[in-house]
């Protein structure tokens, strides 16, 4: 009897072992590989209770986190959707393994309301974003669309995006070094969503690029406006890249009302300048004149150099045709940040070598970073709006229970993304010998 006990006293520590051993390795793969790595690219995308074993264990700290108290509060609005329809668009996004969104049915429009400060108005929404983190998880992002010819805040359709999707408060530090850059960006704000009675969620809600929003801005509505090809458009190569293949890739937000017969005209010379790849240096450069203002064009290389982001490819290129300037103007979105490499290395994307073909003109986005990181009031502004976006998204973040990231990767990411700023424009001043 006592050998008994013994060896299932043996057996017992052999499991509880074996057990902290798959425990540590989930630790270790989560903290070692990148999510999207992990899941896509590894046999753990095939084990789908150990990330979710791994999360559970690390979400119970969760009520531990609070964060600094909000630098205010965040506009809150609830959204009321048929159940039978959002399973619907579940059902079709989990049927998509894929890393980008191939499944058509998913991005069916759903109808409901939104309500707000007591207001009820009726929407259609559909899954906003082609990569598996806007959709694949319970918490998606969504594109809003008041139908009955309403408007919202003056808006007929926008989006809410998951924070994480846009570094958190990166990009709303981007939008706000774009107004300073006299760049232009779409209007955007942080908010809290409730989905059918839920707990408030954090989202990053973002104009979509309609008539309405450019004039807004005070710009042409009535004008062609360019979205380059998605990666993802097709659904034999998902990690397709159209945005240099055919101009019938790109498509067009809002359209001329003088052009005839829907031109793409003025797209036809960008396409011939960015990818024909043909023109000698001086050439291109006399038809980048034509086509852009190259001091905005050397503010918009500035702001990515800023960030170490340099997201203009596929998916993100966004020009619309001022016809009042005869010119391209761009729209900043979608920077993140990262660590910054030296200014003096080529220009890591084939689209700044072609849009900036000469020397000088890259030399002038040089001086233009020099002069701003020099300036002691540029650098408290810039980090003080970062503590701001900071503060204006913690707590919430850490009380949204539907977000997939935990808490504390929450606060090592946001902790992260912060380090970056700073150590962007500390290196930027290294650099420059200041």
């Amino acid at each position: 009897m006592t050998r008994f006990r013994f060896s299932v006293l043996l057996l017992s520590i052999a499991v509880l072992l074996t057990g902290v051993c798959v425990l540590l390795l989930g630790v270790l793969l989560v903290q070692t590989v990148s999510k999207g790595d992990l899941v896509n690219e590894t046999v753990v995308g095939n084990m789908k209770w150990l990330p979710g074993f791994v999360r559970g264990i690390d979400t119970l700290t969760d009520p531990f986190y609070r964060g600094p108290e909000s630098s205010g509060a965040l506009p809150y609005y609830a959204l009321r959707v048929d159940p039978l329809q959002l399973r619907t668009v579940e059902h079709a996004t989990k049927t998509n393994t894929d890393v980008y969104l191939v499944n058509d049915d998913a991005g069916v429009w759903v109808q409901g309301e939104l309500v707000v400060e007591g207001e009820v108005l009726p929407i259609k929404m559909r899954v906003r974003g082609t990569r598996y983190n806007h959709w694949r998880f319970p918490k998606k992002s969504w594109r809003i669309d008041v139908r009955d010819g309403k408007l919202f805040r003056g808006m007929e359709e926008w989006n809410i995006i998951v924070p994480e999707d846009r570094a958190w408060f990166v990009d709303a530090l981007s939008a706000w070094r774009a107004k300073q850059f006299d760049l232009l960006a779409a209007p955007m704000r942080f908010v809290t969503v409730s989905m059918n009675g839920s707990k408030p969620m954090l989202y990053l809600e973002v104009e979509h690029w309609t008539k309405e929003m450019l004039e807004k801005l005070g710009l042409l509505g009535d004008v062609n406006f360019y979205h380059a090809g998605e990666v993802g458009t097709s659904a034999f190569n998902s990690g397709w890249d159209p945005m240099r293949e055919d101009m019938g890739y790109w498509e067009k937000y809002t359209q001329s009302a003088v052009a005839p017969q829907d031109s793409y005209e003025e797209l036809h010379q960008l396409f011939v300048l960015l990818f024909e790849g043909q023109l000698l240096q001086d050439e291109a450069a006399k038809r980048i004149e034509i086509l852009f203002d190259v001091d905005e064009l050397v503010r918009w290389y500035a702001l990515s150099l800023l960030a170490g982001d340099l997201h203009v490819g596929p998916g993100n290129a966004r020009f619309f045709f001022d016809t009042s300037r005869g010119k391209f103007r761009p729209f900043v979105w979608d920077i993140h940040s990262t660590e910054l490499k030296s200014l003096r290395e080529t220009p890591s994307h084939v689209f700044w070598e072609t849009l900036l073909p000469l020397p000088e003109w890259r030399e002038r986005a040089y001086n233009f970073l020099r002069e701003y990181v020099s300036d002691e009031e540029n650098v408290r502004e810039d980090f003080a709006e970062a503590e701001r976006l900071r503060s204006l998204v913690e707590e919430v973040a850490y009380r949204d229970g539907q977000k997939f990231w935990s808490n504390r990767e929450t606060r090592k990411n946001l902790d992260q993304r912060m380090a970056e700023v700073h150590g962007n424009i500390e290196f930027l001043q290294r650099e420059c010998g200041l």
